[in-house]
């Protein structure tokens, strides 16, 4: 009985910092849902953008670093297609987009105004310091 007591505290502790991280990523600012096909099909996660690079965390993980870091001048998007049903023009279509990141080729999926965000910060100048 003890042990059924631990074991289930240990779940629900394990559940609550599961719930709590995914919070703390959604509201991070710059923060997106981004999914990536692997080998054994697609892993949902959430992307943030930084200064000059996007992180990428899995949804289901207690890991408190990014699992990815892909710096913005080693990404390089090859295609965007939309899937089944989505139409350019609804921001809530979902895109797949291949891209090589660092040499390697990498899929994402995520929703249109993501990628829209994405494209933009791609194509935009990284922040530089002002000097005085």
């Amino acid at each position: 009985m003890l042990i059924g007591l631990i074991a289930l505290a240990l779940v629900l502790v394990a559940l609550g910092l599961l719930l709590w991280r995914l919070r703390v990523l959604a509201l991070r600012y710059h923060s997106f849902e981004c999914a990536r096909n692997s080998p054994k099909g697609w892993i949902s996660g959430v992307a943030v953008f930084g200064a000059d690079a996007v992180e990428w965390y899995r949804t289901l993980s207690l890991r408190p670093r990014a699992h990815a870091t892909w710096m913005r001048d080693s990404i390089t998007v090859l295609e965007r297609t939309y899937r089944a049903g989505g139409r350019p023009g609804d921001p809530d279509a979902i895109v797949e987009v291949t891209c090589t990141i660092g040499g390697a080729r990498i899929e994402l999926a995520m929703r249109a105004g993501s990628y829209a965000g994405l494209a933009s910060w791609l194509e935009s100048a990284p922040p530089r310091e002002r000097m005085v």
